[in-house]
């Protein structure tokens, strides 16, 4: 059940991962000449030959263990299922990283027109090996699965009568699984790899003619296998869905909760210090005030992301509540009251980031269907986008110290689980919390609930102005630039793409889970789940928001090469006047060593 799980959970993370990529496509899309960024479609698609990797590798371990269970029981008894689990994961990663160096060092980025998806734009090399060995890979799951197969019927026929009402039931769920792998592997995996890695070989493009048929097989290449399982073995999952209500502690999400953000606040600044370099070098000289705002947007999210890592904050949901919290002493204060402040500073500059997020989208919306109101981004106007931004932040931090206090009845409704859980006292962290009904009568509690429509209200303020504007853009934006230049034309239609990106990375690291940690509890489920794990994802976005600007938008990779030309430049002229002072300080020394065979003659 891990390597399934593990498969499942890969499939999920594809389908989210590949979403810039199938967007990117979408919006691009053009019924006579498509021209797509090369440099994008591979940074977007990176995750399908991961996946793909991971996803046959796993398949043949899963094929493999069941193999040894039916052929040599004695031995799959004798193994540790979940070290073979962990060599399994292991060799996928490994030769997935492997496909993943070979996907970047064997490719040379060029434009490939009329063509949307990765295929046409890796080289020659790497899909004949990507194709072939993803094929022997479908091979080998196709006859492990045969011969699990086969071995069960012989076993199902020799079962004598007193196995005649388990023995039937048991192995035909078995069957029936292994013929779930069998055809999903062939129809998913096999069949796609063979296409790959033998009609490429004939010269005929067939990514060109189909489109990016992979990415879909590889998405629904589980599916049938999932559905088998669950219709199978649906008496022993009922342990995995309860799993978070049994017993035992999730010290280990806090370990998480603390090593992802410190991910994130080195990749934010990493990448927030490149963005700002490359607008002090000059790649924001054609962007006019909309400069001011990428550079107050990558400075709040390193702000952002700085306070994550002092902060730690950490949330927990518990049937009909939350309890948000931190273990962390910033910048060593102790006292309770001042560490509940320095939590609800988090939620101020979360807020703040989003609504200033979605200043950008009204600034590009005016940009082309209402020019004249850009004078509201230039000069003292700019204080109203910090007045803006600051009332949403200010709304959400107050408003979670006023709706979300601890109070008695929500302390009592935590202390057991927290002990339980995290082996602490809720009375000694700083922390906000919501219980929806009360434990004891089950009244709502209306004043709770008006924390959750407070963020509710914030949330989709900023949400819904991001996708009026985006629709709006996306529909009627061609229209309204014909008449530009071609050198604004560009610049729109680039920052537009920004724009996408900057709506679907939001929604997932940014609303989603904030939206599931404040709305579970309205339902009161039997669950107990470390929703930090969640949160602690909010301190990537502002990295991933540098990487978009970067990637789309061609004045800073074109302000990029201007410096590294200027460096070199700069390195060769070092390295010349080195030479120089080497060649003269020779070319001294010479008539010294020179003159002593004269010397000698004249004696």
């Amino acid at each position: 059940m891990r390597l399934i799980g593990f498969l499942s959970l890969g499939d999920f993370l594809l389908a989210i991962g590949e979403l810039p990529y199938v967007i990117y496509l979408t919006v691009n899309w053009h019924p006579h000449l498509m021209d797509y960024d090369p440099l994008f479609i591979m940074i977007s698609a990176q995750p399908l030959p991961l996946q793909l990797k991971i996803s046959a590798i796993t398949t043949v371990g899963i094929a493999l263990g069941r193999n040894i269970a039916l052929f040599v029981p004695s031995l799959y008894r004798s193994m540790d299922q979940g070290d073979f689990s962990n060599a399994v994961i292991l060799t996928a990663l490994v030769f997935a990283a492997f496909d993943d160096f070979l996907y970047w060092y064997t490719t040379k980025l060029e434009h490939h027109h009329n063509c949307g998806t990765i295929g046409c734009f890796v080289s020659d090399q790497f899909r004949y090996y990507w194709g072939i060995s993803n094929m022997v890979l479908g091979f080998i799951a196709v006859m492990l699965s045969i011969t699990i197969f086969y071995k069960l019927r012989i076993v199902s026929k020799q079962k004598g009568p007193e196995h005649a009402q388990q023995g039937p039931n048991k192995y035909a769920a078995a069957n029936r699984t292994s013929t779930g792998v069998l055809i999903s592997s062939l129809l998913f995996l096999t069949i796609p790899s063979v296409c790959v890695g033998i009609v490429e070989l004939t010269g005929f493009s067939i990514f060109k003619l189909v489109g990016p048929f992979y990415s879909a097989c590889l998405i629904l290449s589980h599916s049938p296998l999932q559905m088998f399982i669950i219709k199978t073995e649906r008496v022993e999952i009922k342990p995995y869905i309860n799993i978070m209500s049994q017993p035992g502690n999730f010290l280990i999400w806090i370990d998480i909760a603390h090593a992802v953000p410190q991910v994130g606040f080195f990749a934010s600044m990493g990448l927030g210090a490149i963005l700002l370099f490359l607008n002090f070098a000059g790649a924001q000289k054609m962007f006019g005030s909309y400069k001011y705002i990428i550079s107050t947007f990558t400075l709040l999210g390193m702000m952002f992301a700085t306070m994550e890592i002092i902060i730690y904050p950490n949330v927990h949901n518990f049937k009909a509540g939350f309890i948000f919290f931190t273990f962390a002493e910033p910048l060593g204060v102790k006292d309770l009251a001042y560490r509940k402040v320095f939590l609800a500073s988090y939620t101020f500059f979360y807020s703040a980031t989003v609504a200033l997020l979605s200043v950008q989208f009204i600034y590009r919306y005016w940009a082309v269907f209402n020019v004249d109101k850009l004078r509201y981004f230039s000069g003292f106007y700019w204080v109203i986008w910090i007045v803006y931004c600051t009332i949403f932040g200010l709304q959400y931090a107050l408003g979670a110290c006023l709706f979300l206090e601890l109070d008695p009845v929500s302390t009592e409704y935590f202390r057991e689980e927290m002990m339980k859980r995290y082996e602490t006292n809720i009375s000694t962290l700083p922390a906000m919390s919501l219980v929806a009904y009360n434990p004891t009568d089950g009244s709502t509690r209306w004043w709770n609930l008006g924390g959750i429509a407070n963020i509710c209200y914030i949330v989709n303020v900023q949400y819904g102005i991001m996708i009026y504007c985006g629709w709006s853009m996306h529909t009627r934006m061609e229209e309204k630039i014909r008449n530009f230049s071609e050198i604004l034309k560009k610049h729109h239609k680039q920052f537009f793409k920004t724009l996408v990106l900057q709506i679907t990375a939001p929604t997932l690291i940014l609303f989603i889970p904030i939206s599931f940690i404040n709305f579970v509890p309205v339902f009161n489920l039997n669950i107990s789940l470390p929703s930090g794990a969640l949160l602690c994802c909010f301190t990537l976005y502002p990295a991933m928001d540098s990487l978009i600007v970067m990637s789309v938008v061609s004045e800073y990779r074109k302000t990029a090469e201007k410096v590294y030309l200027a460096f070199r430049n700069f390195a060769n002229e070092i390295s010349g006047l080195k030479r120089t002072s080497s060649v003269g300080a020779t070319s001294t020394s010479r008539p010294i060593t020179a003159s002593r065979p004269d010397q000698t003659a004249n004696i």
